[in-house]
């Protein structure tokens, strides 16, 4: 695939999406996306990443055809809702047992006030 359309239009076709459908899940008029498969115009950095993140492609091989075509596992974003979704419940759990600790914290500093107590009353009588 030499051009820059060629490859947005390859990876739109075997996603199964039309123009219309790329239009919309990137918010770039399907006029400007036909311009751009057809190598009439090139896209604003803007648009570059925008159809890098919809098409869920690498932006340096969607400009040069070079490179991994996937994105990095680490810019991926189903990868990213899974991680935020992992991170949300670890998150969850630490607050459950800080709590948990906080409580036991209390208990036993109220433990050993009454033991304080206890202990002054004996060395009064």
């Amino acid at each position: 695939m030499n051009s820059f359309g060629k490859r947005i239009k390859s990876i739109r076709l075997s996603k199964d999406m039309s123009l219309r459908d790329l239009s919309n899940k990137s918010t770039i008029h399907y006029a400007i996306l036909s311009q751009y498969e057809n190598d009439l115009v090139f896209p604003q950095v803007k648009n570059l990443i925008q159809l890098s993140n919809t098409l869920k492609v690498n932006i340096h091989w969607l400009i040069t055809g070079e490179g991994p075509q996937e994105l990095p596992a680490f810019i991926n974003q189903d990868n990213k809702k899974t991680e935020l979704a992992a991170c949300k419940k670890e998150r969850n759990e630490l607050r459950d047992e800080i709590n948990t600790l906080k409580k036991q914290h209390y208990d036993d500093l109220r433990y050993i006030n009454e033991l304080q107590r206890e202990l002054l009353q004996y060395k009064k009588s």
